[in-house]
């Protein structure tokens, strides 16, 4: 006969039931809180890993950016245009990469990664921002024509040397007012009564600086790919654009025994003469002009908005003729160097450095 349980064990084993379920639930909790903790962890190191890996793929694709500069270059396109493209690097990592340059000779980098799995909360993310310097050859623009030989000015012609610009300068219509000389070179004869606009009219180029102009052609020829042509009279190949569309800088390089342009075109960016330069018709080059060799203008509409250098080492001599314009533009020398110059990453600074 099973013996009767009393009332007092049934009160007991009531008030134990509650305790067993609590300590049921609170076994069960911390056992969750233990699986979350591991879960949460792993994750972390998940997100630390692919973290990581998209720091490491946002910087080889800036490094393959800055490495692939030559043909990635901006100075084919507008100020301020915004050019993209997306890299694979070497781990299977796609990068997004995008640059603008906002001046001539500086320009931002950004580069985007993104590592992930098949779970999207375990992506990681990086950017990077690099501001760029482009750094050109030291070519010594020290007046609108800077040159070694000497220098013999036509009735008629004009040399200026105030940085006025034009409406649709790339850079803007702000200026610095301060003028440079309208020609520096190793002797300055204009004919009688012809005037030149800036101040002093003409500065005599020192030995120094004469050094710097002929090695300027030889930094200027180990950037570009140089066109052989014969002495033959040929017109200078030009690069047409549609109406309405902003000139497309170029640097081109040709050499010669005698450069004889027929020229009836307009030319933006660089162009780098190695020969003696005689031209013939109408020119307008909007940029830079660096001539090893004497130059014969007299029979030629030639305008130059920008600069002209000339190394002349055997003193014949740049001729201009009556209808030679040659106005300094320092916005359309840097843009013109920058077909030619090479990115450099620097940290920022507020203060300039002195050229020496």
């Amino acid at each position: 006969m099973t013996p009767r349980r009393s009332a007092w064990g049934r009160d007991r084993l009531g008030y134990v039931l509650p305790f067993v379920i609590v300590v049921v639930a609170a076994a069960g909790v911390l056992a969750f809180a233990f699986v979350t903790t591991a879960l949460r962890a792993t994750r972390a190191g998940d997100l630390a890993t692919r973290a990581e890996e998209a720091h490491a793929a946002g910087a080889e694709g800036m490094a393959l950016t800055l490495g692939q500069w030559s043909a990635d270059s901006l100075w084919t396109r507008a100020l301020g245009s915004v050019v993209s493209r997306t890299l694979v690097t070497q781990a299977g990592v796609r990068v997004h990469v995008e640059w603008v340059r906002t001046a001539p000779m500086v320009a931002w980098l950004r580069a985007r990664a993104e590592r992930s799995t098949s779970r999207a909360f375990d992506t990681g993310r990086r950017e990077f921002v690099r501001l760029l310097h482009l750094a050109p050859p030291p070519v010594p623009v020290m007046a609108a024509i800077t040159s070694t030989g000497p220098v013999y000015g036509a009735d008629g012609s004009l040399l200026s040397g105030r940085d006025l610009p034009l409406p649709d300068s790339p850079c803007g219509t702000l200026r610095d007012t301060l003028s440079v000389s309208p020609a520096s070179a190793a002797l300055v004869r204009p004919e009688a009564g012809l005037r030149w606009d800036g101040a002093p009219v003409a500065a005599v180029v020192s030995v120094a600086t004469a050094t710097r102009v002929d090695s300027t052609v030889r930094d200027l020829a180990g950037r570009l790919p140089v066109e052989v042509r014969d002495s033959t009279p040929a017109p200078l190949r030009t690069l047409q654009t549609s109406p309405g569309e902003p000139p497309r800088w170029r640097a081109l390089a040709l050499a010669a025994s005698l450069l004889h342009l027929l020229a009836e075109a307009e030319w933006h960016g660089l162009l780098l003469l190695r020969g003696p330069m005689a031209v013939r018709g109408e020119l307008a080059v909007t940029g830079l002009v660096v001539v090893e060799g004497p130059v014969d203008l007299r029979e030629a509409n030639v305008r130059v908005r920008g600069a002209m250098v000339v190394a002349d080492p055997l003193q014949h001599g740049t001729h201009l003729g009556t209808s030679s314009r040659l106005l300094y533009d320092r916005c359309a020398v840097q843009m013109a160097l920058a077909t030619v110059a090479r990115p450099v990453a620097r940290p920022f600074f507020l203060w300039h450095r002195l050229v020496e």
